[in-house]
C-alpha cells in the first residue's frame, strides 16, 4: 500500500514539472521556445557570494536585522536543475541586481533533496529535504522571503525573470506587502503569489 502511495506522489510530481515545462515561455521570452526540463549532466555552482550558514534560521534573520536588511531570501534548489541554473545564471550574472541583492538580503541556499540540519523558527529540527517539504517547496527552484520577524512575505515558485525578481525584491524592500499582495500582471509571474504566515511558523 505505501508502494503504491510512493508511486501515484512519484507519478504526480513528475506530471507538474512537464506541465511547469510547458508553461515556461517566461524563460526564454519567445512563444514556442520551451527549456528543457532533463537534470543537468554537471552539478550548479550556486554564487560564492550566497551566505554560508549554519542553516539556523532565526539565527540568519538576527545576522540579517542586525545589518538593516530587510530579511532572507531562501532559496530552494537541486544541484542538477535546469531553471535553477537559469534562474541564477540570468540573475546573478546581472552586477546591479546581484549588489542590489546582496544590499537587502542575505540568500540562504536549500538543497530540497539534502541531508543536512535545519533548525526552524521556532528551534524544531529538519533535514533540507523535509523543510523544503515543509515550506511546500515541491518544485525547484522556489524562493521565499522571510521578513526580519521570522514570518513568510513572499514566495515564488519557479524560474523568474531579472525584472520580476527584482520587482519581487523591491515589493518586500518597501513593504508594500503590507498594503496589497504581489499583483500577477504579466507572464513571467505565472507562479508567483504571496502567502499567510501560517506556512513556516516551525
Amino acid at each position: 500500500m505505501a508502494l503504491r502511495f510512493y508511486l501515484l506522489i512519484s507519478a504526480f510530481l513528475l506530471l507538474a514539472q512537464n506541465a511547469f515545462a510547458e508553461q515556461a515561455i517566461s524563460i526564454t521570452g519567445k512563444p514556442g521556445l520551451v527549456m528543457s526540463s532533463q537534470p543537468l549532466k554537471q552539478k550548479i555552482i550556486e554564487p560564492a557570494w550566497f551566505k554560508l550558514s549554519l542553516l539556523d534560521m532565526q539565527g540568519d534573520i538576527d545576522d540579517a536585522k542586525e545589518a538593516n536588511k530587510s530579511g532572507i531570501i531562501v532559496y530552494f534548489g537541486q544541484k542538477r536543475c535546469p531553471y535553477c541554473k537559469k534562474f541564477l545564471d540570468d540573475n546573478f550574472s546581472n552586477k546591479e541586481l546581484t549588489r542590489y541583492t546582496r544590499k537587502n538580503f542575505d540568500v540562504i541556499s536549500i538543497n530540497v533533496r539534502g541531508t543536512r540540519q535545519v533548525t526552524g523558527f521556532k528551534g524544531k529540527t529538519f533535514s533540507e529535504r523535509k523543510f523544503a517539504h515543509w515550506n511546500k517547496a515541491n518544485l525547484t527552484p522556489t524562493i521565499i522571503f522571510f521578513g526580519t520577524d521570522g514570518k513568510p512575505i513572499l514566495k515564488l515558485v519557479g524560474y523568474q525573470s531579472p525584472k520580476k525578481f527584482r520587482s519581487a525584491m523591491n515589493f518586500v524592500v518597501e513593504k508594500r506587502y503590507r498594503k496589497k499582495k504581489f499583483v500577477k500582471s504579466n507572464r513571467d509571474s505565472i507562479s508567483t503569489y504571496s502567502i499567510s504566515d501560517k506556512t513556516s511558523q516551525q
